[in-house]
């Protein structure tokens, strides 16, 4: 998971090095950057979960039924989604806050469920039948 978020933000980083463009017109229906944060957590646990389906797995379906769950979810359309991802990479300022809220809510998702692991762990154990 530390890989596709490294990558994700070094992404972030170079398209704004690269896209010298001027601000962008703030989108009517920008999407807050909370909530944009959030969808971007969400996207990288959803590239996560495609990159680890079985060879065989059709991950073009997989994928357009996560992408239309998440856009369900947060109530948004595709290109509301676009024109706010779109607005948000054209500001450095922007796309550099929101790479740290995504950061920061990846490491709180890593922590709560590194917090639940050694649990698993014993219930595991509790469960294994003793030898004889």
């Amino acid at each position: 998971m530390k890989k596709t978020l490294f990558l994700l933000l070094s992404f972030l980083f170079c398209f704004t090095a690269c896209n010298k463009q001027r601000l962008q017109k703030k989108p009517a229906d920008l999407i807050p950057s909370n909530t944009m944060s959030s969808i971007i957590s969400d996207i990288l646990l959803i590239e996560s979960m495609i990159n680890l389906a079985p060879a065989d797995s059709n991950r073009v379906n997989m994928m357009n039924m996560y992408y239309q769950d998440l856009f369900v979810h947060y109530n948004i359309s595709k290109e509301q989604f676009q024109e706010s991802i779109s607005y948000y990479l054209s500001n450095e300022n922007d796309t550099e806050k929101l790479s740290d809220m995504v950061k920061l809510e990846m490491e709180q998702l890593e922590k709560e469920y590194s917090d639940h692991e050694p649990l698993q762990k014993e219930e595991e154990d509790e469960n294994r039948i003793a030898p004889e």
